[in-house]
Parts: structure tokens; sequence; C-alpha cells
């Protein structure tokens, strides 16, 4: 045509093999077929294989969910349909029984961006297949081979021709088609010129507590004028961050990033330490593209204070009261706070401010959240039941919080309870007649009476005869002594018996 370029490329000889086996099936319900005729079965089987096979050649093909596919394309014969730019297809049962009316397609593919003009087929049906539609109908035949005009097909479409008939005879299908293609397209050169820069933003929360993940997200942008290739980014934990694995660094490849285009990362740190972190973040890219950001956080931590009041020492069967206080003394806030106490030794737990103990001694107090600075506290009262050491032990957590623990320790005490009892056998006495004395001591107190020692001082006319009991009895004048008696046990009771004369009435 004058005034236009036109350039035609044929794409031709694309011997494309596609066969139809069939198979006669025989059945009789009940009937045993006779051993000759399986024979005579799997004779024909191996002799349909081995027709399709000679058919195929190098045609690509294959069985795709009960149907056969087979395929060919521009430029060459493609290994896959996808790498095809001009692709011949055709698609059809792989198995039929004779007398039966199936379908089978070809179709045209133009797979480029740009329109192909005056295209046109040709495809030579099966011997033993009788033709009942075609659709749309050849623009001419001659004998078993039929052509087709399809003119335009646009670019990323296709065209499709059905055929429908039927196989009148056993055996192998085989049918052979050819496709002309006639197009032209612009041929332009360009080279374009581009801007190449990178951008790099990276996001840490303000403030995160020391026992939660940290996300650390970030951003590569491409804000040049052309594909950004080659982009690698990496980062140096500062002390005291680690990735959620336990590596110091984080390095990846982030490839090529088209314009106006980012990508986004996000990484799971964990922190060692309290404190105020800055994590630096690079990106190096082709043709020197480099960019570099930052991001900090600060890692806080709640931080528990136990402290325990009380009497250090008490006696047997006081009440005596404890005073346990929890501090936060840490930087953020102590969530699901919880206090538990336990007592060891000779004591019986009474009462609490928040309510009572278990029957063991053992309590459980929850404070729920202690702000920063401040405190909770919680009041034990307790009666001690022997003497000797009672231990109040406390332990209090809290949700990322290091468990801190206290102790107090209190000596607990007996009381000696002396009670003397003194009484006489015979009274009144007889002038120079004799009664005797007895003196009981009973220890009433909560603790062995050591040391115990009496003195008497006799009446004025009355005169020392004998003394015994629990130790030696002595006189002087008229003062009675009893030696020391080195011990009396809680409730024991120690005797003593002293006789006189009265010498006046």
């Amino acid at each position: 045509m004058k005034g236009k370029a036109f350039k035609s490329v044929w794409v031709a000889a694309f011997a494309v093999a596609f066969v139809f086996a069939t198979v006669a099936r025989a059945a009789n319900d009940g009937e045993v077929i006779p051993a000759a005729a399986t024979a005579e079965v799997k004779a024909q089987i191996q002799a349909n294989e081995a027709v399709a096979g000679r058919a195929m050649g190098n045609t690509n093909h294959e069985a795709r969910k009960g149907s056969m596919y087979a395929w060919t394309g521009f430029p060459g014969p493609c290994h896959k349909p996808s790498a095809a730019l001009i692709l011949l297809e055709k698609m059809g049962p792989y198995e039929v029984i004779v007398g039966d009316t199936f379908t089978y397609r070809i179709q045209i593919s133009n797979r480029t961006d740009i329109d192909v003009f005056s295209v046109t087929l040709s495809d030579v049906l099966p011997d033993g297949f009788e033709v009942e539609k075609i659709e749309p109908q050849p623009v001419s035949t001659s004998g078993n081979e039929m052509h087709w005009d399809l003119g335009t097909i646009n670019a990323r479409s296709a065209k499709t021709i059905s055929i429908t008939g039927r196989a009148t005879q056993v055996g192998c299908l085989v049918s052979n088609g050819r496709a002309r293609i006639c197009y032209e397209m612009p041929l332009p050169l360009v080279t374009r010129v581009i801007h190449c820069d990178i951008e790099v933003t990276a996001c840490l929360p303000p403030e995160v507590e020391i026992c939660d993940a940290i996300p650390l997200e970030v951003v590569v942008n491409n804000t040049g004028t052309g594909t950004a290739t080659g982009v690698t980014a990496r980062i140096d934990l500062p002390e005291g961050l680690v990735t959620a694995d336990g590596r110091k660094e984080i390095a990846w490849n982030v490839g090529s990033i088209p314009v106006g285009q980012a990508k986004r990362y996000t990484f799971r740190l964990k922190a060692q330490k309290t404190g105020p972190f800055a994590v630096p973040v690079l990106a190096f890219g082709d043709r020197n593209c480099a960019a570099a950001a930052e991001a900090s956080t600060v890692v806080k931590a709640a931080v528990l204070y136990l402290q325990i009041t009380g009497a250090d020492k008490s006696y047997i069967g006081t009440k005596v009261g404890y005073e346990l206080t929890v501090i936060n003394v840490g930087d953020f806030d102590a969530r699901d706070v919880c206090l538990v106490t336990t007592f060891a030794g000779p004591v019986q737990p009474l009462e609490t401010s928040m309510g009572r103990l278990a029957k063991d001694g053992k309590g459980t107090f929850k404070f729920g959240t202690i702000p920063v600075g401040e405190s909770r506290t919680v009041t034990i009262a307790a009666s001690s039941t022997a003497a000797g050491k009672v231990f109040l032990r406390g332990a209090v957590g809290a949700y990322c919080a290091e468990e801190k623990c206290a102790e107090k320790v209190m000596d607990v005490f007996g009381v000696p309870g002396i009670l003397t009892y003194l009484s006489d056998d015979v009274d009144p006495v007889a002038l120079n007649g004799t009664t005797t004395y007895t003196i009981t001591a009973t220890n009433q107190g909560t603790r062995t009476s050591t040391n115990l020692a009496f003195t008497c001082k006799l009446d004025e006319g009355m005169e020392f005869v004998s003394g015994s009991g629990a130790t030696a009895v002595t006189a002087s004048g008229d003062t009675v002594t009893f030696a020391p008696l080195p011990s009396l046990g809680m409730q024991k009771s120690a005797t003593w018996k002293v006789t006189v004369r009265a010498n006046t009435e």
C-alpha cells in the first residue's frame, strides 16, 4: 500500500498431530470373555497406541483429565505453551466410543501486545470421521482439507474453530493443520534516560516493655525515574537489641523496585536490657543508589520491691501483725501484680486486710496494676502457738517483671508463771506440838522456769524441826532456805514439806 510500510512474516509448516484414540469395549453382564477375545482387544489397543505415537511425531502433546491437548507456536516449536507468541492449539477427548458425537477445537492465540492481520488456517479432517457441524465454516474445502480466513486477531486474544462429528471406525483419528500468519507492526527504538534514587524509612514504637516483641518496620521506596535494581539492605543492631532468633545483624536482598513503588519489611526484635535504642538502616542499589534511616525506641520495665515489717519477737499466744508493701520502683506500669505469702514455724494465721488466709497459712493477694512509683499494702495478723522462730515469706511477681522475695523472722518466747500454794496438816497446833507445812510450786506459764529458789520466814514462837522435798531444805534461825530447783517445766509442779514446833502460844 502506498505511503505505508508493511512487514509480512509467514509462520508456516507447524505440523500438529492430534490423535483421538478409540477402543471398542465389549461388555456382557455375567458372561466370561474368552481368553482369545481378551488378547484380541489388547492387540488392538497396542496397535492404536503405536499409530498414535507415529502420528504425533515431534509434536507437543499431553493428556489432560480425559482430554488430549497438542500445541505448537511461533517462534519455533515451543516446549511449553506459555513460551509462544503465536500459539496454535488443538483440544479434544482422549478417547471416544465409535459412533458417538464429539467435538474437538482448534485455537489460534495472539499472545503479543499488537494485532495480527490476515490470519489463515488449513486443517485436514481425519479418516474415519464424519463431520456434523463446523463453526465457523471454512471459506473453501479440497477433499478432507479445509481452509479458514480468520482475518485479524487482536492483541492478547484468540479465535477458535469447533469441529463436531462422530468416529465411524475403531482406531486412531489423526488431523494435521497448518497456520499462515501475516501481520505488520511498528518497530521503534527508544532509549530512556533515568535518574536513580531510593529512599528508606524505619519505624519503631516510641516505647516498649522489655519482654514484648519489638516490631521494626522498614520501607524501601523508589523515588527515581527508572527501575531501581540490585537493591540490598542491612541493619546492625545496637548493644542490647537482637532479632527474635538472637542475631545482631539483619541483611537481605530487596531486588528490583519499579518506579514509584516501594517494598515493606517487618522484623521482630527483642530487648536484653532497658534503655533508649537507635536502630540504623542502610540500603544500596546499582548505579550508586544509596539511602539511610534511623528508628528509635525506649525499652522500659516494671521493677518490684517487697518490704515486710513486723515485730522481731513475741510471746506464745500473743497476737502480732505484719505489714507487706509492694512498690513499683521501675519505669513501666506493673501489670497483673500478685503476692504470695507463706508461714513456717509454730504460728496460727488469723486474718488479713484482704480476707482470711488458707488453713495452711498460704495467702494469695492480687493487686492488678501498680503504676510507676506507687505501692500496695496488705496486713496479716497471726498468733504463735509455741516458742521458736516464726518465718513469714513473701514472693511478688507481675507480667514482664522479675519476681522479688522477702522474709521476716520473729522469735517467739514463752513466759514462766509460778503459782505457790501453802497448806498445813494440823491447825491449831498444841503448845510444844508440831505441824507440817506443804509448799507446792506450779509452773502455769508457757516456758520452763529455771533456777527456782524459795525462802521462808518462821513466825515468832516457831522452831524448825525438819524439811524435805524437791530440793534440800535447811534453816538458819527463823529463815528456812530451799536449795534452787534447776528447772520446772510447763504445767509441772514441785513440792516441799517443812515441819515446825510451836514453842509459845
